[in-house]
This record gives structure tokens, C-alpha cells and sequence, in this order.
């Protein structure tokens, strides 16, 4: 029996070696990740003509004890699965829309740990959600690297919205065709609003948190996910719904948007929560007029960083996917990145988004967004 473990752990280090694998993560901490579909009965579907609740899939990043294969043809004890990136039909569906050769989406391997147990359930909890239209999976990489600093981050997509999104059992969404007018994407920051609370909601659930991989008598027993105070993060449009959320609801209690503009009531609204603004060169209140009107509703701590050399796609996985994989950058992409590379724009976001979590939900300032150690990260400018 050993050897037939033996061999498949083999296989599975040939296989690793022939794809592309994201470097190395630099927190302590290995991490897990699983999927999970959450269905809110109490809400109709808002783009389907057909009666149906509102279905949702979510991927989860946790700290785990597992840990990520070694090149040893050996198993050794507690070593993982690692995730793919994308499944089969979103790599084929987003090569196609981005330019980038058939096949080359479909082997890019991540630093998580497929099903691993998750480590401790009292793990501080984020929310994510991404740009319009896009994959919460073209995000897993960034918060993969955050997850290793201990954290538990739940990432989700918004079907009909998102381009594509693929269940735990293999359905597939299709987007519909996008809308641009501000009424539209205003409603679209109410719709992941509510998709957001009831992320939350589901998390305060057995019946949903049961899913979740445990250790089986080897560790801590299942408990309940820590939902009470949360915070919440997203890109684009996801940075607008992160300060609609905690206007919204108080038990989302520290928020960020990396390069959103606002759309709609949030505008005016503002939140008195924790709220801090990354983004990419060139974009500021000054130019962005969205963000001159939201800035004096921002009634908390509030803070607004810009990073030279960045675009507005920077602040997704894609430049450190394209860092390490030998295809070059996509032609449908060139114009939506910068000059910074991949591994440095990742690391920006987990020091940048971990001492705003950690100062606000940890009780544990480090000082950098007070200015102690900016010279560090000299990329970055505090916005006046």
C-alpha cells in the first residue's frame, strides 16, 4: 500500500512540475481553500425571469495545518492537494476572452491546500469581492498570500453579473450582457450588497459551515465561525460594494477599495467604519470625482494610498500569474497593467490590507498607515 501512495505522490510532483506554480507564500502559515455554494431562500433571484433564489458560490482561504507537497518523491505526513487556479471551462471561457493561448489557464497551481482542514475556526474573517464582471478566482492568488497571515478570507462571485461562475457541482453560470449606465452599476453595488449579508448570514450556519473541511477528532472540535466583527475588501466595483457593505450592516466593521470608483447612495451615505483606498497611478480624488465626493462621508479612520507604477488590473492576480508563466502578457490585457511587477504589487496589498485588518479587527497596529515603515514600500504615496 505504501508504494502505491508513494508512486501517486510522484505523479502528482511530475504533474506539479510540468505547470506553472505561483511563487512562494511569505506568511507563516500554510492555507486551505475549498468551495462552497450558499443559496439565500429569502431572496429571489434579481436577473433570472424565473422564480429562484439567489445562489451563490464561494471559495474560502484558511489557515490549515496541511502542508504543500515537497519535490521529494516521498508522501510525507499532513502534505496536501494543491489547487488549480481555474477548472477546466472557466480556463477555457477566459483564455478565450483575454487572448491567452487554449490551454495555458488550465495549469497554473496555486499555494493552497484543496479541502484541507481548516486549522482554527475563531480565525479572523474577511470578505472579498471582485471587479464587475469578474471571476472571484482571477483574485485567489492575492488572497491566498494574505490568508498565510492569518486570516480566513471568503471570496464571492455574482452570478449573471459575473462573466462565468462554476458550482461546487460543475453548473455553470454564463453572465449576461453588461450594462454601463451608472443606474445599472449602482444597482449592481445593492445587489452584491445583499449578496455580501447573506455570504455573512450563511457563515453564522451550521448547515453551511459543517461543509467546511475539519480535522475529525485530531484537532480542535467544529465551532462556530467568528461573524460578528468582519471586514471587507474588494477591486473595482468591489471596492465600491466594500463601503456600501459597512454602511449597511454593522457587523462588516473595517473596509478597503483597491481602484473603485463609487456608484450610487454610498456615495452620500459614507461609512463611519475604518475605511482605506488603494490604488493605482494617477488615480485620486483629484481625478476621480466619485472619490472627491465620498472622501468627507468617510467618518472614520480613513486613509488613501497610491502606487506608482500600477494599473488598474494590477490589483488582481494577473501580473503574477504572467510573472511566472511563459506565455507573455495576454493582448487584451496590455493596456490595463503597469510597470510594477507582480510579486511586489501582491506584496503592497497584504502589508497595506493586513495592517488595516489587524489594527482594526485584531486590536494589533504595526504603525505602517500611520507612516512607521513606509520607507519600505517606496511605490506607495499617502494621498493628501
Amino acid at each position: 500500500m505504501w508504494s502505491v501512495i508513494a508512486g501517486l505522490h510522484f505523479l502528482i510532483s511530475l504533474a506539479i512540475a510540468s505547470n506553472t506554480i505561483i511563487p512562494s507564500l511569505t506568511g507563516p502559515l500554510n492555507v486551505g481553500t475549498t468551495v462552497l455554494e450558499v443559496i439565500d431562500y429569502t431572496r429571489q433571484d434579481p436577473w433570472t425571469p424565473k422564480t429562484q433564489p439567489r445562489d451563490l458560490a464561494i471559495s474560502l482561504f484558511y489557515p490549515t495545518n496541511e502542508t504543500y507537497p515537497s519535490n521529494s518523491p516521498f508522501m510525507r505526513e499532513h502534505e496536501c492537494r494543491p489547487a488549480v487556479q481555474f477548472p477546466p471551462v472557466v480556463a477555457s471561457y477566459l483564455e478565450n476572452g483575454s487572448g491567452a493561448p487554449n490551454g495555458s489557464l488550465h495549469n497554473i497551481i496555486t499555494r493552497a491546500c484543496l479541502d484541507a482542514p481548516l486549522a482554527d475556526p475563531s480565525t479572523p474573517l474577511l470578505l472579498f469581492t471582485p471587479g464587475l464582471g469578474l471571476s472571484r478566482l482571477c483574485y485567489s492568488d492575492t488572497l491566498i498570500e494574505i490568508a498565510s497571515y492569518g486570516w480566513l478570507i471568503v471570496s464571492v462571485d455574482h452570478p449573471y453579473e459575473t462573466a462565468i461562475v462554476e458550482y461546487p457541482d460543475g453548473r455553470i453560470v454564463y453572465g449576461l450582457p453588461l450594462n454601463s449606465s451608472n443606474a445599472t452599476i449602482a444597482n449592481d453595488v445593492d445587489i452584491r450588497t445583499s449578496d455580501l449579508i447573506s455570504v455573512l448570514n450563511a457563515l453564522s450556519n451550521s448547515t453551511i459551515t459543517d461543509k467546511i473541511p475539519h480535522f475529525n477528532g485530531q484537532g480542535p472540535p467544529k465551532q462556530k465561525l467568528n461573524t460578528e466583527r468582519v471586514g471587507i475588501f474588494g477591486h473595482s466595483l468591489g471596492g465600491a460594494t466594500a463601503l456600501s457593505v459597512t454602511s449597511n450592516d454593522t457587523r462588516f466593521v473595517v473596509g478597503a477599495n483597491l481602484d473603485g470608483s463609487y456608484w450610487g447612495s454610498e456615495k452620500q451615505k459614507g461609512t463611519a467604519a475604518p475605511f482605506m483606498t488603494l490604488t493605482s497611478e494617477g488615480h485620486n480624488r483629484t481625478g476621480d470625482q466619485t472619490w472627491a465626493d465620498t472622501w468627507p462621508n468617510l467618518r472614520g479612520f480613513r486613509r488613501e494610498y497610491t502606487v506608482s507604477g500600477a494599473k488598474h488590473m494590477d490589483f488582481s492576480d494577473l501580473p503574477v500569474i504572467i510573472e511566472v508563466w511563459p506565455y507573455g502578457i495576454p493582448p487584451k490585457s496590455e493596456q490595463s497593467l503597469g510597470t510594477i511587477n507582480g510579486t511586489r504589487i501582491m506584496e503592497i496589498q497584504r502589508a497595506y490590507l493586513t495592517s488595516l485588518f489587524q489594527r482594526f479587527l485584531k486590536g494589533d497596529n504595526n504603525g505602517l498607515l500611520d507612516g512607521v515603515g513606509m520607507e519600505g514600500w517606496p511605490e506607495v504615496t499617502v494621498g493628501e
